[in-house]
């Protein structure tokens, strides 16, 4: 039964950030930030349910770092096209992330 909890290992976790720090310091000063964070953003407007992801609106100053397309994801290019249900992980300021749900959530 799903009761809408998600489960993860925080050794796991540890590992896959501090993987990330090895690899690319710049990681560290992106989680660091407190003007960009990341935030995860559901695709729930209709009219945004087949869009190309650079044809979607207040983008301006955001980086999509991930499309999630249930347990999968995939790395985002301009001519993916959206769907309903489509979850992005966002990194920017928050106010221009809030804009930017505002509209397509």
């Amino acid at each position: 039964m799903n009761e809408g909890f998600e489960v993860f290992s925080t050794h796991y976790a540890a590992r896959t950030v501090l993987r990330a720090l090895i690899d690319s310091l710049g990681a560290l000063k992106l989680l660091s930030e407190e003007e960009g964070t990341i935030f995860e953003v559901s695709i729930q407007h209709l009219p945004y349910r087949s869009t190309h992801l650079r044809q979607l609106p207040k983008l301006e100053n955001l980086l999509i770092l991930r499309v999630y397309l249930g347990q999968s994801y995939l790395i985002p290019h301009w001519k993916y096209r959206i769907r309903l249900g489509d979850r992005l992980l966002v990194s920017g300021p928050p106010e221009q992330v809030e804009a930017f749900r505002a509209v397509v959530s």
